[in-house]
C-alpha cells in the first residue's frame, strides 16, 4: 500500500504564492514527489490543498515549517525548541526567529492557520491523518513542525559548511544533493526505493523547504528521528541520529553542539516558560 506525506512550507507573502506544497509518495519500491505553490487566503490554499492530495489520501502525518505549540495554540513566549537552535553552531548553521518576536508571530500564525486546514480537510472526509504516536505531539494527528535549515545542517559534516548567506537552506540542500547525504537518508527512510526524479532536480526554494517537511514526517512515521524543544510546546523534528554529519571528534558535531545547548537552556537566565524543561529526544524515547 503506498504511504504519503505532506510538507508545507509556510510563506505569507501578499504578492506571491510563495507558502511551498509537497506530497511525497512511498509506493512498494518507487518513491516520488509532487510540488507546488498556494497563496495566503483561506480558499486559494484549502483548493490547492485538495488538488495537491487526492480525495480519499491517508496521511501518515503533515510536517510545517513553521512554529507549532501544544493544542496548536499561538503563544508569544520564547520557546524552548527556538532556544536550543540559537546557540553554539547552531547560530550560524539553523537558527530559527524566536517565536516572540513580530516577524515570527507572523510566521507562527501562518503555520498554525496551515495546520488547521489539513484538519479542515480531514473533518471533511477529504484525507485522513495518521494518530500521532511521538511523545508530547501538538495534536491527536501527526502534525509536526519541521526547519529545514536545521534538518539539512544537521546532515553535513564540519567539513563542508559554506561560508554563511541569507539563502543558507539552499546551499545546505545543494550541499546534501551533491555530496548524497539526502540520498544516504532516503536510504535509511525507503530502503531500496527508486526515485522517479532526482533530488536535484528540485530548484524551487519552497519546493525544497516543503520536501524537507514530507521527509520529517516519513523519520516520525518510522521511529528514526531526533526532537528537540519541550513537553509543553512541543518539538522541532531532525532527521535520524545516524545520518547526522561528523564533527571534528567521533561524535556528530551537532550532538556535541545540542548537548551544551539543553544544558544551557536548562539554567533559563531568561525566565523563559518552559526552559527548565528543554530536553532532547532519540526515536521517541529520552536522550538529553
Amino acid at each position: 500500500m503506498a504511504q504519503h506525506t505532506l510538507g508545507i512550507d509556510v510563506g505569507y507573502s501578499k504578492i506571491r504564492r510563495s507558502t511551498g506544497l509537497c506530497l511525497l509518495t512511498v509506493d512498494g519500491d518507487v518513491l516520488r514527489w509532487r510540488c507546488l505553490n498556494t497563496g495566503t487566503e483561506e480558499a486559494t490554499r484549502l483548493n490547492d490543498l485538495r488538488d495537491l492530495v487526492p480525495k480519499g489520501t491517508h496521511l501518515l502525518g503533515v510536517g510545517i515549517d513553521g512554529p507549532l505549540t501544544s493544542s496548536l495554540r499561538v503563544v508569544s513566549h520564547y520557546r524552548t525548541s527556538d532556544a536550543l537552535l540559537s546557540r553554539g553552531p547552531f547560530r550560524f548553521r539553523g537558527k530559527p526567529g524566536q517565536t516572540s518576536v513580530p516577524s515570527s508571530q507572523t510566521l507562527h500564525r501562518h503555520a498554525t492557520k496551515l495546520a488547521n486546514l489539513a484538519l479542515k480537510l480531514e473533518a471533511e472526509g477529504h484525507l485522513s491523518i495518521a494518530d500521532a504516536t511521538h511523545p508530547n505531539p501538538v495534536d491527536r494527528g501527526r502534525i509536526l513542525e519541521v526547519f529545514p535549515n536545521a534538518f539539512l545542517a544537521v546532515l553535513l559534516p564540519d567539513s563542508k559548511f559554506p561560508p554563511l548567506r541569507r539563502d543558507a537552506s539552499d546551499r545546505f540542500w545543494e550541499i546534501a544533493v551533491a555530496e548524497g547525504y539526502l540520498n544516504g537518508l532516503l536510504d535509511v527512510l525507503a530502503p531500496g526505493a527508486r526515485l522517479t526524479e532526482s533530488l536535484d532536480s528540485v530548484s524551487d526554494h519552497d519546493h525544497r523547504a516543503a520536501l524537507v517537511c514530507a521527509l520529517a514526517v516519513l523519520c516520525v512515521a518510522g521511529n528514526h528521528y531526533v526532537a528537540i524543544g519541550d513537553p509543553m510546546d512541543g518539538d522541532i523534528i531532525l532527521p535520524p541520529y545516524e545520518t547526522w554529519g561528523a564533527g571534528e571528534a567521533s561524535e556528530p558535531w551537532a550532538e556535541v553542539a545540542l548537548r551544551e545547548n539543553v544544558g544551557l537552556v536548562r539554567q533559563n537566565k531568561g525566565n523563559f516558560p518552559n526552559h527548565e524543561r528543554a530536553r532532547l529526544l532519540r526515536n521517541g524515547a529520552p536522550w538529553y
